[in-house]
This record gives structure tokens, sequence and C-alpha cells, in this order.
């Protein structure tokens, strides 16, 4: 997944020369990375992303996943309950990921 995240800069900026557009990534307010790379491409290049729903969806789902672990360690004490449905509900898609106790696991 950092993968992911960490391959959407260079996309960016290699869309941003090719096109020699003044508008940058980071001048985007959209939220969530991959929803701003979507908006990004959809103004420069005049065209969708062009990945399935389903793909973008696990892509969503798998954000909340490392934001928790990046920003809260795992624990999931202090989650809203929203989100620990939707936590709940995304260790029933991946079989990796997996809730003991207060804390999300990943087994790799």
């Amino acid at each position: 997944m950092g993968d992911y995240f960490s391959g959407v800069s260079p996309v960016a900026e290699y869309v941003k020369d090719r096109e020699a557009s003044p508008l940058a990534l980071r001048d985007l307010r959209e939220q969530g990375t991959i929803k701003r790379l979507a908006l990004y491409l959809k103004t420069l290049l005049k065209q969708p992303l062009g990945v399935s729903q389903h793909i973008l969806d696990d892509l969503r789902r798998l954000q909340v996943v490392r934001n928790v672990l990046a920003h809260a360690n795992g624990s999931l004490a202090d989650q809203r309950k929203e989100r620990l449905r939707e936590l709940e509900l995304i260790t029933e898609l991946f079989d990796d990921i997996k809730i003991e106790g207060q804390s999300l696991v990943l087994n790799a």
C-alpha cells in the first residue's frame, strides 16, 4: 500500500511537467489521496483516472487501515464508532487484517 501512495507524487509531477501546467497536486483541496489524484488527472488530462470502482473502494479501505496504523499505532481505543464499524467490515474483506482486543493487526 505504501508503494501506491508514495507513487502518487511522481505520477502527478510527470503529468504536470508533460502538460506544462502550473497546477500542482497539492493545490487541490479534495479529501484523500485517491480522490485528489483522480481530480488532478481529470483536470489536466480531461479524462478520468480509469480505475474500477472496486479497486478504488479497496484502496480507500486500505487507506483507513493505514491511517489507524500510522496515527494510532493500531490502537482502536480512541476510534469513533463509525470507524470501528468500518474496520470490522474491512476485516471481513481482507484475511490479513484482524482486530485483536483493542488493536488492529496485520498478518503478513
